[in-house]
């Protein structure tokens, strides 16, 4: 009797950790497919400010363009992408451009 009982007890087992391992991969496909999205996402969205710090550039002077909020919000994505030395180097260059600095 007790030999049955930890034969089934032992079955049980090896199914409930092959639950686990099942589990567990199904989570980790998750994670990986939403990190994936927000890279591409956070990628995307540098690109497309970069391309608005190229053209608010190359502007006239007299043209009233809010480039603090461009750099800015750029030092926030290249933060978020875990690229720190490259958004100190934009967060620098905004610092002349700072309304509260005039």
């Amino acid at each position: 009797m007790c030999g049955r009982f930890r034969e089934e007890l032992r079955e049980a087992r090896a199914k409930l950790a092959e639950r686990n391992a099942q589990v567990g991969a199904a989570a980790s496909r998750v994670l990986v497919a939403i990190f994936g999205r927000v890279a591409g996402e956070l990628a995307e969205a540098e690109t497309m400010l970069r391309e608005c710090l190229d053209v608010t550039r190359k502007l006239p002077a007299k043209e009233a363009v809010d480039l603090e909020h461009v750099y800015l919000e750029l030092v926030k994505v290249l933060c978020a992408e875990g690229k720190t030395n490259e958004a100190q180097v934009f967060f620098d260059e905004a610092q002349p451009l700072r309304k509260d600095n005039k």
